[in-house]
């Protein structure tokens, strides 16, 4: 692999390759890797750095015209080498089946792929992301794996399940990020390159509608044109929609959007806080409702356990899936945390003096983290807030969505004009899960919640949900072109050799934070289009890879 920054090119550059990738994130890197195996010349592009900038962050702004969307949108869209994974919190889960299901009660439900066609990816994703077992079918299972007994009393199948999340690791402690834990294995693959502040401004199409390549530019350097016969779309649940829209001068709805689909169905996951509890209360409820350590040849993952809607109890309310977890805001005073500050060799003798005073006198909580250790068990930290957090599963609208505003950004691109919508439906599935807690929390032993003030003033409940940079089905998956802007392998319905990848294609946004099944369909598209390099379904564009100066 070679890795190449155009703004340092002498001139104007045209490249010839076999698959073309747009973004380096979770999604570009998992088709790379697919991709590279068959031998085939592939080329990434990466709008940004090895770094933020802020004159590459800002080709993210954007318009914001309907619930309030992105106020932190361009810092959390990040424009580098890496992507979104050198910004996210590692949290994973599946789909549970009930989410991939066509349901009466939610309009345009129903992936066009099975669980049994998703689990053989899901399980390479989970290796890429560094995660352990996902416990898909049976979460109760868990518990002898993780080798403690099962909570007591169980939980009524009736009013909750189980729901499990994992923590992606890189074996260092950290979560994977692609740049620093992924982009490294490509290179063994010597047909790969990457270009870096390559932004893609267009993709280029024949007059037959096959795709031809893509034109990018840095910001006040050169511009790069990559012919190729199979693109990839990997930029993200906006970016994706932003450039079907902006590129094609032959059709004034843009490529790919002969139904009016493109940048359609826009859905985030809303995040309202159901409720708190007293810190005091912590220990009670993180020791059921926190984190669980499961220790393989793989080394150990960090599991969180939380509650979701039984499937019948959505189905006999009509409403949408819901899941709920507690998030622990922790005290920066924590003696455990000071101990960990002790290990670093930056600190000053000032600093290093008064974290050990920190961690001497509060014995009893270093005690208590040693034995929840000895039991197999994470400490708990003292924390300032401890919440429990809902994420209900977004209703497909097609009034939900993107479109290209007059502005444009420094390349000329125009920017996106963003006009997120919820539905109330969201709210009566987060007040039922607020229900089944405040009546299921003091049969389980563990204190109640205090409600949070939009949960008993309905007329403000849409303050409360705010977007958790999450964008997904703005270029949604779908059998039919009228229903959907790609086909079950992710290629665009009516642009033959165009692909997407990322949360943009889901149909339905569920519950789950998206990496991992993101990461699941990229790998999926992956091997298709090493099928169809290896098969050579589609001609070669040039025998070798040509790197021109354009005069």
């Amino acid at each position: 692999m070679e890795t190449r920054d155009l703004r340092d090119a002498a001139g104007d550059l045209v490249v010839d390759t076999d698959v073309c990738i747009v973004g380096t994130g979770p999604a570009g890197i998992a088709v790379a890797l697919e991709v590279a195996r068959s031998g085939a010349r592939v080329v990434l592009l990466e709008g940004g750095g090895r770094s933020r900038e802020p004159d590459t962050q800002a080709l993210y702004d954007l318009e914001s015209v309907g619930h309030p969307w992105g106020v932190e949108g361009a810092e959390r869209r990040v424009r580098v080498l890496g992507g979104s994974s050198t910004a996210w919190s590692g949290r994973c889960a599946t789909f549970s089946p009930m989410e991939l299901r066509a349901r009466s009660w939610i309009p345009e439900s129903g992936w066009p792929l099975s669980p049994d066609a998703l689990a053989p990816h899901l399980e390479r994703a989970a290796k890429l992301l560094g995660l352990g077992p996902l416990f898909d079918e049976d979460p109760d299972a868990a518990w002898d794996r993780f080798g403690v007994s099962p909570p007591t009393p169980r939980l009524d199948p009736g009013r909750l399940r189980t729901r499990l999340w994992q923590f992606s690791r890189n074996g260092e402690g950290g979560y994977v990020d692609a740049a620093r834990d992924l982009i490294p294995r490509l290179d063994v693959h010597r047909k790969v390159n990457v270009y870096l502040h390559a932004n893609v401004t267009r993709v280029l199409s024949s007059e037959g509608g096959r795709v031809t390549g893509v034109r990018a530019a840095s910001l006040g350097g050169p511009q790069l044109w990559v012919r190729a016969p199979r693109v990839v779309l990997a930029c993200g649940g906006l970016e994706n929609a932003r450039l079907l829209l902006a590129s094609d001068d032959r059709r004034p709805e843009g490529l790919g959007n002969g139904h009016d689909l493109v940048g359609r169905y826009l859905q985030e996951h809303p995040s309202p806080v159901l409720g708190t509890f007293a810190p005091r209360d912590a220990e009670r409820v993180l020791d059921r409702l926190g984190h669980y350590w499961l220790d393989g040849s793989g080394g150990r993952h960090v599991y969180a356990v939380g509650v979701g809607l039984p499937a019948r109890v959505q189905e006999r309310l009509g409403l949408p899936s819901a899941v709920a977890y507690v998030n622990a805001e922790l005290r920066e005073d924590a003696a455990w945390l000071s101990l960990r500050r002790l290990a670093r060799a930056d600190l000053g003798p000032s600093e290093r003096a008064k974290e050990a005073w920190n961690v001497v006198r509060r014995p009893r909580e270093l005690l208590g983290a040693v034995l929840r250790r000895a039991r197999h068990r994470p400490e708990i930290l003292p924390v300032r807030r401890l919440s429990m957090v809902c994420n209900p599963e977004p209703i497909p609208s097609p009034e939900s969505r993107v479109t290209l505003a007059r502005r444009r950004d420094a390349l000329g691109v125009p920017l996106l004009r963003v006009d997120w919508r919820i539905d109330s439906r969201g709210r009566d599935a987060s007040l039922a899960m607020l229900d089944a807690l405040e009546r299921e929390l003091p049969r389980l032993g563990l204190p109640r919640l205090t409600p949070s003030d939009w949960t008993q003033d309905r007329a403000d409940w849409r303050a409360a949900f705010v977007d958790h940079a999450h964008p997904m089905g703005t270029t949604r998956m779908a059998s039919s072109p009228r229903r959907g802007v790609v086909d079950v392998d992710g290629q665009v319905h009516d642009v033959p050799g165009l692909f997407v990848a990322g949360a943009s294609v889901f149909p339905t946004g569920g519950t789950a934070h998206p990496t991992l099944m993101i990461a699941a369909l990229a790998s999926r598209l992956g091997a298709h289009l090493r099928a169809l390099v290896e098969a050579e379904v589609t001609p070669q564009v040039k025998p070798n890879e040509r790197v021109a100066h354009v005069a």
